[in-house]
């Protein structure tokens, strides 16, 4: 999803602009370079053709900081229903990244405001936003993320309209480990219902058992379900080791506000679960 943001710009810009098949493309390129670019974030561009076409490319994109570039991201491109503007929907059909690198995590920018902690919200956009499909042919985690290089596909579909949105998303890793996650979630701004549905599974020796520091990298199948309001969440959860269940049950989230302020004032975790424990904590004999 780090490349969604490269297009939106193209969705601000006049509909009389759009219609101009003479328009300079190195005027977009810096038009969407200094749009994503920030205090501490240099966003740099190359290769960007048929921006005023129904399928829109980059060769290259880059994001540094004062440390140098943390993300590359190549052939990227966008299939999309120009008309559907005029309806007021950014409708694309197919948004795709032949490989897209972390090299490591950014420099926080020291500059900007500590922020202050409010309750979750989707943003609430001028038009609604659908995705159809979603895929990074190769998605590589450099050592300094996750403590180990991993490479990765990834593939989803995205909807979000009037402060309603809805994500599936599937990923499987390839290298430096084996596995795969499944995600399904939806979440309204309105009744604040948040609803997931996550199916984690990892080879022995992958990076959640390390993550979770259990004895012998035992292999994992994880799984969390659970549809309520964001302020009072309550889902179940599952964990199974080398194919044998572990631990049932669930977990709550509680967020309370301060009244007419509208920031969070405290958050409180729940964990209510059964099951064997002895291999999760033990020492390997």
């Amino acid at each position: 999803m780090r490349f969604l943001p490269l297009f939106a710009p193209l969705a601000l810009l006049p509909l009389p602009a759009l219609a101009q098949e003479g328009e300079d493309e190195g005027f977009i390129t810096e038009f969407i370079e200094d749009n994503l670019s920030a205090t501490a974030r240099d966003v740099d561009i190359q290769g960007f053709a048929g921006a005023l076409s129904s399928r829109a490319t980059i060769e290259r994109l880059s994001i540094s900081d004062g440390q140098g570039v943390w993300l590359v991201a190549e052939d990227l491109a966008l299939d999309w229903n120009r008309s559907a503007l005029l309806g007021g929907r950014i409708d694309i059909e197919e948004l795709t990244a032949g490989r897209i690198e972390v090299l490591r995590p950014p420099v926080p920018d020291a500059q900007a405001p500590t922020p202050e902690a409010t309750p979750f919200s989707l943003p609430e956009l001028p038009v609604s936003v659908q995705i159809g499909e979603l895929r990074a042919n190769r998605i590589v985690l450099g050592e300094p993320i996750l403590g180990q290089e991993l490479a990765l596909t990834l593939s989803g579909a995205v909807n979000l309209s009037g402060g309603e949105g809805s994500a599936t998303v599937a990923a499987e890793i390839v290298e430096g480990s084996q596995g795969s996650l499944g995600f399904t979630g939806s979440y309204s701004n309105e009744t604040r219902i948040l609803s997931v549905d996550l199916d984690l599974q990892e080879a022995e020796g992958g990076l959640a058992a390390r993550a979770l520091g259990l004895p012998g990298l035992p292999s994992i199948a994880l799984q969390v379900e659970g549809t309520a309001p964001i302020d009072d969440y309550e889902a179940t959860l599952s964990l199974a080791t080398d194919g044998e269940p572990r631990v049932a049950g669930s977990f709550a989230l509680q967020t309370t506000e301060e009244p007419g302020e509208g920031y969070v004032v405290e958050r409180a975790f729940g964990l209510d679960v059964r099951g064997d424990v002895t291999t999760l904590l033990a020492p390997d004999a």
